[in-house]
């Protein structure tokens, strides 16, 4: 087993991942099938970023969410909590000697985190655009 983090967005209508207006083809996210299909109240769950034995990363995103080390799910309430952790990836590629990982190099995950970047972009702007409509999105940390 591992830490695996991530974060995710919870639809109460499926998304056409295929239409350039819904997500652009340059915004790499996922329809998760298996979560959708296990999800009480019927939600459409999407991944958008994901990490994998990241811990300083993890640290920094449960410090913005008010989280605690005992792993769970931990809800994004705001756009700006999300720049906010646009901001820390931006920091640990700006100073590559805060990346804290056992496994992964800053080198090894630089695209991934610019990827991450972008996705976090989509996803604050899909926030303002579906104000007020029923969506989720969740930190979650498998520790």
């Amino acid at each position: 087993m591992g830490l695996d983090n991530g974060i995710i967005l919870k639809v109460k209508n499926e998304l056409d991942l295929e239409d350039w207006e819904v997500k652009p083809d340059y915004v790499h996210i996922s329809f998760d099938k298996w979560s959708t299909d296990h999800e009480e109240g019927k939600w459409y769950v999407y991944d958008i970023c994901y990490w994998r034995k990241c811990w300083g990363l993890r640290g920094d995103i449960l410090d913005i969410l008010g989280g605690n080390d005992e792993g769970g799910y931990y809800e994004i309430d705001t756009p700006a909590q999300l720049e906010q952790i646009q901001d820390t990836i931006i920091d640990y590629l700006k100073h590559p000697d805060m990346w804290e990982c056992a496994i992964w190099s800053l080198e090894d995950m630089a695209e991934s985190l610019a990827f991450d970047i972008i996705r976090l972009s989509w996803l604050i702007n899909y926030m303002w655009k579906h104000k007020g409509e029923p969506f989720e999105i969740e930190f979650y940390d498998s520790y």
